[in-house]
């Protein structure tokens, strides 16, 4: 579930944060007051230090307890802090009992899809592949 939630972002524009009442410090830069700041959801799942080989689908980088842990900081499928999902618990809920009863009780076959069909082309606050592109098509059978 981690690595879907981890290629598949909700909003992928940049959430920004503000101090408004006074200076960051982040290592040796200093920040003023007032200044927004923010990291997009695309930016950081994709960062090749802490997920190498970022755009594939690897599963497996999630089962070490300790690797998982480290990875977890910088999941924000459902962004973190005050800005956090309210759904989230909702969701994740959803997916682990809906996704695996759909797999197993549908016959399921990808039709006409393509990478390029899922790939982030355009970021207009929601992600959107390149124009002209269709999507995941599915044939249920």
């Amino acid at each position: 579930m981690l690595e879907g939630l981890r290629l598949s972002y909700g909003a992928s524009s940049r959430l920004q944060r503000i101090a408004p009442d006074r200076n960051l410090q982040f290592q040796e830069w200093s920040i003023p007051a007032g200044t927004p700041i923010g990291m997009s959801t695309a930016l950081l799942h994709h960062n090749e230090k802490n997920f190498p080989d970022s755009h594939e689908f690897i599963p497996e980088r999630w089962l070490d307890p300790e690797k998982r842990k480290h990875l977890e900081k910088y999941m924000v499928s459902f962004n973190k802090g005050s800005r956090q999902c309210v759904g989230m618990n909702l969701a994740r809920s959803e997916i682990l009992l809906a996704l695996p009863n759909i797999v197993r009780r549908l016959d399921l076959e990808l039709y006409e899809t393509t990478r390029e069909d899922v790939t982030l082309a355009h970021d207009l606050f929601l992600p959107f592949a390149r124009e002209g592109r269709k999507g995941v098509r599915v044939l249920v059978g």
